[in-house]
């Protein structure tokens, strides 16, 4: 088990050589994604009989099952569990056998002024320093990891592209999968109209400046991209 940073030397002896849960692992230096039950792939694939030492990171997630043990006992010494969401709740009261008397629901804040107080002067000099043009512009804003479903969003853009040449997309965040979602913008022949902006402190700027926010994630808890 690998927690997040965390790296180990294994000396693998062929292909089949299986991870048993979902992780973003970096191998060799390369950022990969294993589905549950698959080989590893690319730097550490080699002919049958070989063997190779590979240095394995995680990146984002762990061994699901054993984190559930780690957490079910942290809970027993715990007084009081917030979740962010009654979806959230239900969800820690169910997997992690915890009594619902000691989960309760705070959700996420935002701070209202910072979005107010976007002035129209303020939008317009960002459109410019991104050298965004007259067609409309498309937001995405979440880190660049597996779940969030950049590739899916890259997908349907492609087909959005078609029909609006003059459309830019705004990705904002980053993470383990950038490099992965930036050669899928260059294999659908979209890169030139998507910008990978990387992490950014003018949310409420880039917001106002966007026709349309999209959220492509698979799974959240109470996302604050779709609150702000």
């Amino acid at each position: 088990t690998l927690f997040n940073g965390q790296t180990a030397n294994l000396s693998v002896q062929n292909t089949e050589f299986f991870v048993t849960n979902v992780q973003v692992l970096s191998v060799n230096g390369q950022i990969v994604f294993i589905p549950q039950n698959s080989p590893l792939p690319g730097p550490v694939n080699f002919a049958q009989g070989g063997s190779r030492t590979i240095t394995v990171q995680a990146v984002v997630s762990a061994d699901r099952p054993f984190v559930r043990l780690v957490e079910r006992v942290a809970n027993r010494c715990t007084d009081l569990i917030i979740a962010n969401s009654e979806a959230v709740r239900r969800d820690t009261i169910e997997s992690e056998r915890v009594s619902p008397d000691k989960v309760v629901v705070i959700h996420n804040g935002l701070d209202l002024d910072r979005y107010a107080r976007v002035s129209t002067e303020a939008t317009d000099a960002l459109r410019r320093d991104l050298a965004l043009g007259p067609g409309p512009v498309v937001i995405v804003i979440a880190n660049l990891i597996a779940y969030k479903g950049h590739e899916y969003f890259l997908r349907a853009w492609a087909e959005v592209r078609r029909q609006w040449p003059d459309a830019t997309a705004l990705l904002v965040g980053d993470g383990p999968v950038r490099a992965a979602r930036e050669a899928d913008a260059r294999a659908l022949g979209i890169a030139a109209n998507v910008r990978f902006l990387g992490t950014r402190r003018d949310v409420p700027a880039l917001l106002a400046a966007a026709d349309v926010l999209v959220h492509p994630s698979l799974e959240e808890g109470f996302c604050n991209a779709l609150i702000e």
